[in-house]
């Protein structure tokens, strides 16, 4: 091979290289800085909140997110990725507010994550039927199908339907935790509906 095509293929190699170290450091200290000066750049957002988000750290991410959502608030990705990190960060107000102001396509509005949130927001209301009417009619919701039956049984009206419901979860064939989990809640419904004797 003509040595001139080898250094070439080097030079651009090491071009290529140190454009990437460059980009991962200029991003880095966007991160750190947690400054809003930076956020100017909807790609360096973007960028910023996929450090954030790999990091853990879910209110950095959050912040870069819901900044690149201002810039395009049609992509559904991005909303959802903004939803998420607020939501994982705890502020469930933020997440539900986003929600209320950007979901307006069916894409997003089918998603997992903002049914997940509509679900919290019933629960908030204390618009229990509703909650479990979304619980029971959407498979895509996330909460995982362990816990499902528990939910349920908090949401039911009556304690004959929340044992029904409590019930349904599957303790016998995970151990000790699962069982302490299952009779622990039991207890507690029983508890709630006057129910002592039982309770104890």
């Amino acid at each position: 091979m003509d040595s001139k095509v080898i250094l070439n293929k080097n030079f651009y190699k090491t071009i290529f290289f140190f454009t990437l170290v460059f980009s991962f450091v200029v991003t880095k200290k966007i991160y750190a800085s947690e400054n809003l000066h930076y956020l100017s750049s909807y790609y360096g957002s973007l960028l910023a909140g996929q450090i954030a988000k790999y990091n853990n750290e879910n209110k950095i991410a959050s912040k870069y997110y819901r900044f690149a959502n201002q810039k395009n608030p049609k992509n559904s990705d991005i909303l959802e990725l903004s939803l998420m990190s607020s939501l994982l960060s705890g502020d469930i107000k933020l997440a539900l507010e986003d929600l209320e102001k950007y979901d307006n396509n069916l894409s997003t509005e089918n998603s997992k994550i903002s049914q997940l949130l509509k679900f919290i927001k019933y629960i908030k209301n204390e618009n229990y039927k509703k909650a479990l009417n979304l619980l029971n009619q959407n498979e895509e919701i996330i909460i995982t199908t362990k816990v499902q039956p528990i939910i349920k049984a908090w949401l039911a009206d009556s304690f004959s339907k929340a044992k029904s419901e409590i019930d349904q979860f599957e303790y016998k064939s995970d151990g000790l935790v699962m069982s302490d989990i299952y009779f622990i809640h039991l207890a507690l419904i029983n508890n709630f509906y006057k129910d002592k004797a039982k309770c104890y």
